[in-house]
């Protein structure tokens, strides 16, 4: 028991740096892509058109494998039809947005199947 205790403090100390935090980021980016890709029928090869690039480099960016600046988040979703929105909220709020996003993920994953 006091392993597991100490293995959940490991993972929630982590969960607080900033490359954790940095990395969520790029992947909570990554997902909206992608629902946005889903949402307008736009395959990866259509997208790597509008952003002439290769595939490749699309494929690159949807496995988050990429730095992503500022500029290149625009362009991502102005070639989706979209704005980018950047917000600073305060940590507390950080916990109640990320519980209330998973909850909702669940129900949209569980509701596709």
């Amino acid at each position: 028991m006091k392993k597991i205790k100490k293995i959940k403090n490991f993972f929630k100390e982590i969960k607080k740096t900033d490359s954790y935090i940095a990395e969520q980021t790029k992947l909570d980016f990554v997902i909206q892509i992608y629902k946005l890709m889903k949402e307008f029928n736009i395959t990866q090869k259509e997208l790597a058109r509008k952003l002439n690039v290769s595939e490749a480099y699309v494929s690159k960016i949807l496995r988050g494998d990429i730095n992503f600046t500022i500029e290149t988040m625009v362009k991502l979703t102005r070639a989706l039809n979209s704005n980018l929105h950047i917000k600073i909220v305060p940590e507390q709020s950080i916990d109640i947005i990320s519980s209330f996003k998973r909850r909702k993920e669940v129900r949209i994953m569980g509701a596709e199947k």
